[in-house]
């Protein structure tokens, strides 16, 4: 298990809190769950509630939607569940471990209370919101 101090060196670099300073992401490292996954777990099932997001640390993962398939693949420092975690909207895809996943797990009350203390996390949501739908035109992974 990582260390506060960790935590927020491994922060800085994901996507979502990109432009966040140190004290932010202390925050965030404070509310965050470690969380181990077991390679081949359907860890976020379509149509559930956004009740969290992860950031991977370690591995990789693949969202699935039904009547479609693949549509993308996450690897570590990015984040899986925050579409539907901001929309408040169902999930609208599986996500599955790839293999064993290191992740930190942000509750979904703990993001708002988050985000409505810090805007700047609300620009870094908007960002990744704004990378998944340039995804869904042109993806960056090849089959």
């Amino acid at each position: 298990m990582l260390p506060d101090d960790k935590r927020v060196e491994f922060l800085r670099g994901v996507e979502l809190f990109g432009q966040a300073n140190p004290a932010i992401l202390a925050q965030v490292a404070q509310v965050a769950e470690e969380v181990h996954i077991p390679a081949g777990t359907v860890f976020i099932k379509e149509g559930t509630p956004g009740d969290c997001l992860y950031i991977l640390m370690a591995g990789e993962a693949r969202v699935v939607m039904k009547g479609v398939g693949l549509v993308a693949f996450r690897r570590p420092k990015r984040t899986i569940g925050e579409m539907s975690l901001i929309s408040g909207r169902a999930r609208a895809a599986d996500c599955v471990a790839v293999t064993d996943l290191t992740t930190l797990r942000i509750a979904r009350d703990d993001f708002w209370t988050l985000m409505h203390q810090h805007p700047e996390l609300a620009l870094g949501a908007m960002r990744v919101m704004t990378a998944r739908l340039e995804e869904i035109v042109q993806p960056d992974w090849d089959l």
